[in-house]
């Protein structure tokens, strides 16, 4: 009998001791991801089409796969994981450049450590350290050569590891290589179109640190346009407005939601309208619909004008003693205070009235009413 209690017992240490072993790696798993990414994404900082030499890119591709080697031999991410996460911290890494680049470099990585190209402290050498290859030099190449995608000859998107002895002809352009060049083409493709949506959009973006207009050659075009003006300029004027959620409350913005806006004068004369933008959130205990933030921007238009901006919300860590407060909740409860964004509505007036709305989603366009202002807080 005592025999047998001794053995339960040392079954049950034994899942305890399974048990506070795991934990730590549980609990530290996210922060051991970040720690990763943080390592990546400077180095696959997106290059320039531009001619380059096979030196620099290589060298690049080297420190890429030393860092997901170490990373799989320590629990990190996983190479395809870390690699997509670091293209996607870089703007003009679109999806399609980013699941080719990182099939790539994870085809790269398999293939050092088929060839044994890892010593024993987890460092890449251009010798194979082990294996029926021992001894034989590796490098990488271009899949496309440089001469039929210059502009392709600094990406690592465009390079492969190959034994000395396997290096592929100058002349050498099979099918496999086609079909990489029909890749590249389609990243070029997206990465310039990306660029131009991002010129179009978010080039000569408003200054809403301030709410007052901005002070420069556009402001003195429009107060020179004002005097020459007629009677036009003090009609109510024809505003076209455009806004979409530009990105959610994360660390790379403050914790705050962003809200993307264009007005649009469609009037004969210039005018002076000003946007208001009400963000809505709504606490978890009692969906008490809140104000999360109210941005506003004078903006001045000349006829056929257009301007742009970027209008936030308050930091949401800053909101949660007043969301505590809405859901009525006690000392202790009060540091899990939670609440969701229910949406934002944009109103644009002139003189006090409104001239254009918009809102997230129609069920919310009832709020950019002026008759709602100062209802609960809300707008």
């Amino acid at each position: 009998m005592f025999h047998k209690t001794i053995q339960a017992l040392s079954f049950f240490t034994l899942l305890w001791l399974l048990f506070l072993l795991a934990a730590p790696i549980t609990s530290s798993a996210q922060g051991n991801k970040d720690a990763w990414l943080k390592k990546m994404a400077p180095l696959m900082k997106p290059t320039p089409f531009t001619k380059s030499s096979l030196g620099a890119v290589q060298g690049q591709m080297i420190k890429v796969i030393s860092v997901i080697g170490k990373s799989d031999r320590t629990q990190g991410p996983k190479p395809n994981e870390l690699i997509t996460r670091a293209c996607e911290t870089h703007r003009s890494h679109g999806p399609i450049r980013t699941m080719i680049t990182a099939n790539i470099v994870e085809q790269a990585y398999e293939e050092a450590l088929y060839l044994g190209l890892f010593d024993k402290k987890g460092n890449f050498k251009s010798v194979i350290q082990n294996g029926p290859y021992a001894g034989e030099r590796v490098k990488f190449e271009y899949i496309v050569p440089a001469e039929k995608a210059p502009e392709f000859s600094q990406d690592i998107a465009n390079l492969r590891l190959v034994r000395i002895g396997q290096k592929q002809q100058d002349n050498s352009f099979a099918d496999r290589e086609k079909i990489h060049l029909l890749k590249l083409q389609k990243i070029k493709q997206e990465t310039r179109s990306r660029q131009v949506l991002h010129e179009s959009e978010s080039g000569h973006l408003l200054d809403t640190s301030i709410s007052t207009p901005d002070k420069g050659p556009h402001y003195e075009k429009w107060e020179a346009a004002m005097e020459v003006s007629g009677e036009e300029k003090n009609e109510i004027p024809r505003i076209k407005l455009v806004a979409r959620k530009q990105s959610s409350a994360s660390r790379n913005n403050g914790e705050k939601l962003a809200i993307w806006v264009k007005v649009e004068n469609l009037s004969k004369a210039p005018t002076m309208v000003t946007v208001h933008c009400f963000m809505l959130g709504r606490t978890e205990r009692k969906r008490v619909l809140f104000n999360i933030g109210h941005a506003k921007k004078e903006v001045v238009l000349l006829a056929g004008d257009t301007q742009q901006m970027l209008l936030y919300s308050r930091s949401f860590p800053s909101m949660k003693n007043h969301v505590a407060d809405l859901d009525g909740l006690k000392k202790k409860e009060r540091g899990k205070a939670k609440f969701f964004v229910r949406g934002w509505v944009v109103r644009v007036e002139y003189d006090g009235k409104v001239v254009a709305t918009g809102a997230s989603m129609s069920s919310l366009l009832p709020y950019a009413d002026e008759n709602y202002r100062g209802l609960n807080g809300l707008p």
